[in-house]
């Protein structure tokens, strides 16, 4: 058999092999499934695991189907994944981003809730009635409630953020506290004097369930600002209080 026609078989059977390689590799990175597990990238450490929230994997499937990804239940109800998407780094760390992101999941839930989004410069939040707030927020002699509208929040936030940089200053506690950190619940009610009043949940993002946030006024008990609150009077534009929700306040 002549050399050349022994090369070219060669060569096609070289290239035949890598096709069949190519192809069973395909295979089995698509139709290999495994449990998603939750990416975040840090500019210092590079791909590391993010915590998450109780709820995180019940937002992760609105998520994926918003997305278009193909995906499966085990017996956790945690996604599995085609193991190609696994392997997309930079799309993993979007997916978790997504399914940790109150703002993002709020604007694809189509479940009726009670509460509404405002947001703004340097806050995000959901506006309650004062319903969601009795028995541990508002007095209960403060019982005449008031609709609020984001044009009301964007004014207690201004009264918020200005003020609390000297609430901070004269206590001299909550010196590392940043408002851009936390998401917001909101009530309004009305004092028999007629002050309009905003109650305001702060709710540390990075321990914050989704659920929780846009379903009722929560209290998280993991320290002593990861949950704070305030009371903002809106007709006399002053912040009435800022504390933090635990009795520890000791800096």
């Amino acid at each position: 058999m002549p050399k050349k026609r022994i090369l070219k078989i060669s060569i096609i059977a070289s290239l035949l092999a890598v096709c069949i390689a190519a192809a069973s590799w395909w295979l089995y990175i698509t139709y290999t499934y495994i449990e998603f597990a939750p990416l975040a990238f840090d500019k210092q450490k590079g791909y590391v695991t993010p915590k998450t929230a109780d709820d995180f994997y019940k937002n992760l499937r609105i998520v994926l189907k918003s997305q278009h990804i193909d995906h499966k239940l085990n017996v956790l109800d945690h996604p599995l994944i085609p193991l190609k998407t696994a392997m997309d780094k930079v799309l993993m760390c979007d997916l978790t981003a997504k399914a940790q992101d109150v703002v993002w999941m709020y604007n694809h839930m189509h479940a009726k809730l009670p509460s509404f989004l405002c947001m703004g410069k340097g806050y995000q939040g959901f506006v309650f009635r004062k319903e969601a707030a009795y028995g541990h927020t508002v007095d209960y002699g403060d019982i005449v409630d008031i609709e609020l509208g984001c044009k009301d929040i964007e004014l207690a936030e201004r009264i918020l953020q200005v003020q609390v940089e000297q609430v901070i200053k004269l206590r001299k506690i909550y010196s590392n506290v940043e408002l851009p950190l936390y998401y917001r619940q909101y009530v309004g009610y009305q004092r028999e004097n007629g002050d309009r009043i905003v109650y305001v949940d702060l709710v540390r993002k990075d321990i914050a369930s989704v659920s929780a946030l846009l379903n009722g006024i929560i209290r998280i008990y993991q320290g002593h600002k990861a949950n704070l609150d305030a009371k903002v009077n809106l007709t006399q534009g002053r912040v009435e209080t800022f504390q933090a929700t635990l009795v520890d306040r000791d800096e």
